[in-house]
């Protein structure tokens, strides 16, 4: 087997299994938050500091903006875990229905109007105009981050099927071999 067909190979497996590891990494995005008032609930603060570290990497983290399990605060704000929350849904919806539907929605405006409804929102509460309330955080994190896997994982699978296609018109893959399967 030579180098090219090597690699051409690995791509055939990336394309056929990326949505597995995706979808595990937006799991654990949203289990995580969770987490950390199970753990200072069990008792172990410094395990629970360290989770709430982790997850003030992704949000501000602000108590009066988050959900609650018993006195403690999740790891991220309502706006956060939604987002989170929504990037794992789309992202399982997306496997289950990439084929039939062949998402075709990789274009910058698609991206802009899902992030349209969630910087109205909260660039209105930061700039003290208003309050957001929860609900509205959950609704425009949620479409945010479904908006993201519409727009990412199909432009995802675009770009690895254009490499296969060009394997195959090097002759290094055969047609065949470029299907989505």
């Amino acid at each position: 087997m030579t180098f090219a067909r090597a690699v051409a190979r690995i791509f055939i497996l990336a394309r056929r299994i990326w949505l597995i590891p995706a979808n595990l990494v937006a799991l654990g995005l949203a289990i995580l938050p969770l987490l950390a008032p199970v753990l200072m609930h069990l008792g172990l603060v410094d395990a629970a500091n360290t989770v709430y570290g982790v997850c003030g990497l992704q949000c501000h983290q602000l108590p009066g903006r988050s959900f609650f399990l018993g006195p403690y605060p999740l790891g991220v704000c309502e706006r956060c875990i939604s987002i989170d929350v929504a990037v794992l849904l789309a992202g399982l919806a997306y496997a289950r229905w990439r084929r039939p539907l062949r998402f075709r929605l990789w274009t910058p405006l698609f991206l802009l109007a899902a992030m349209i409804p969630m910087a109205i929102d909260g660039g209105s509460q930061y700039l003290g105009w208003r309050e957001s309330t929860w609900w509205l955080r959950v609704l425009t994190g949620s479409i945010y981050g479904a908006g993201l896997v519409f727009f990412f994982y199909p432009l995802l699978d675009l770009l690895l099927t254009r490499a296969l296609v060009e394997f195959a018109r090097a002759g290094i893959l055969e047609p065949h071999e470029v299907a989505l399967q």
